[in-house]
């Protein structure tokens, strides 16, 4: 996710600035890279940055760097951080593109690595997507693989992909149901995914002419699908690769375009997307600039 950090700032709901406006950071004012790929915030409403030159914690006056040190074991694996995720207990979990799992205690700042290296059952080191339910961490990998992380007896269960034994296609975000927590859902280059996790079976979703829920609407039926949130009738809005959204309801199985609207921006790709309350979404377009969605109206606002 390449996008300014005062972009990122204004999508997440950070206390520190709601009232003093827009603010904007560089690493002229301390941060470590102006390159942010992703952010998280902690319990105490910190915020945490993954960048491609390590972590940050930011605590709205002064940045903490967590750097990889080739010769210090309790630092951080790898500096090249993909993505991290805030488990809602004491912990950040990063991922890599080839270094495996970083977890930081948000307190102690103590910091846990997890790879190939470290756990030789470990399944990948090279995470692509992450999420955390309860004491499981479960991770796709770039080769296309579902795995579970258990991070109390650290061991690694693998669950392939039905028709795809060697290499399934690219998956983008992982995401436990927040009404069903026996549910995965995972966004790919080829569509949604659902996973059952007590039943380990797999559904796919495909958006086409058969589960538009307007087929006389002549969409344009796109299914390269990056992120995704949830609403709270646990449906879904799902960002796409060359631009806009879909929305998909999952009782139906059914998805409605929801293409944007402004023609310099239609096919730029959605690299995340974020409520900013019950009722608006804050999309992040990849190197460019920031949206807002009203989910009531359908329309997208754009911030000059």
């Amino acid at each position: 996710m390449n996008f300014k950090i005062w972009l990122l700032f204004l999508g997440v709901n950070f206390t520190l600035f709601a009232q003093r406006g827009l603010i904007q950071y560089s690493k002229e004012n301390g941060l470590i890279s102006n390159e942010i790929r992703d952010v998280a915030y902690d319990q105490n409403g910190f915020i945490w940055l993954a960048t491609p030159k390590g972590i940050e914690r930011f605590d709205g006056q002064r940045f903490i760097h967590f750097k990889h040190d080739p010769v210090d074991s309790l630092a951080i694996a790898s500096n090249d951080i993909q993505g991290l995720i805030f488990d809602g207990n004491h912990t950040v979990w990063a991922f890599t593109y080839n270094k495996g799992l970083i977890g930081i205690h948000t307190e102690t700042f103590d910091v846990y690595n997890y790879s190939k290296r470290t756990i030789a059952s470990f399944g990948s080191n090279r995470i692509n997507a992450l999420t955390v339910q309860k004491n499981r961490i479960w991770y796709t990998s770039v080769e296309g693989k579902l795995y579970s992380f258990d991070i109390l007896s650290k061991k690694t269960t693998r669950f392939p992909f039905p028709g795809f034994e060697k290499e399934a296609p690219g998956l983008n975000a992982i995401h436990v149901d927040e009404l069903d927590p026996n549910k995965l859902w995972i966004t790919s280059s080829e569509g949604l995914y659902r996973f059952s996790v007590k039943e380990k079976k797999w559904k796919y979703y495909k958006f086409k002419k058969s589960t538009d829920i307007n087929p006389l609407a002549k969409a344009a039926y796109r299914n390269d699908m990056t992120c995704l949130v949830q609403d709270s009738k646990g449906n879904l809005f799902i960002g796409l690769r060359r631009g806009g959204m879909l929305y998909f309801d999952q009782y139906q199985g059914l998805f409605k375009a929801l293409p944007i609207t402004i023609d310099e921006l239609k096919y730029q790709t959605i690299s995340s997307i974020k409520w900013r309350d019950s009722r608006y979404l804050y999309l992040c377009l990849l190197n460019k600039e920031i949206l807002l969605f009203d989910t009531s109206t359908k329309e997208y606002v754009r911030y000059e």
